[in-house]
């Protein structure tokens, strides 16, 4: 999904800089998102937090997943594009029978979600990380 469907980067920089500031931290430029990313949120939070500087407990980290979840679920959509042309390529390969799914390490509801409002009725199945499933590249 991210990357190659869908450009997130400057979403996924706005909720992070975003979270950031609500815990007093400095941002980090959006470019720096491209080797941040990768392996799921949990490890997002973490890179982001080394990258700042800031030390968290395990309890402060997860008010920090916490509250970038929450930004996130409250408009999952801000600042996502696809990539030119690909609606047209989704659309073209559906017509021509093809089955697609879109697998991602961005939670399931948000992949879910983004999925179905950006691509909708083209897309068989979606799913991203979930509990007791392994990430990508499992």
């Amino acid at each position: 999904m991210d990357g190659t469907l869908l450009n997130t980067l400057h979403s996924i920089a706005w909720i992070g800089n975003t979270t950031l500031h609500k815990f007093g931290l400095p941002p980090i430029e959006t470019d720096a998102y491209k080797l941040l990313v990768g392996n799921g949120a949990d490890t997002l939070m973490r890179r982001m937090l080394r990258t700042v500087g800031a030390k968290f407990s395990d309890a402060q980290l997860t008010e920090f997943r916490a509250e970038y979840d929450r930004l996130y679920e409250s408009d999952p959509l801000r600042l996502v594009t696809p990539y030119p042309g690909i609606p047209e390529l989704l659309r073209e390969l559906k017509g021509r029978g093809f089955r697609l799914g879109v697998l991602s390490n961005k939670p399931d509801n948000m992949a879910q979600y983004i999925t179905g409002a950006l691509f909708e009725g083209l897309v068989d199945q979606c799913h991203g990380q979930r509990n007791g499933v392994p990430k990508k590249p499992d």
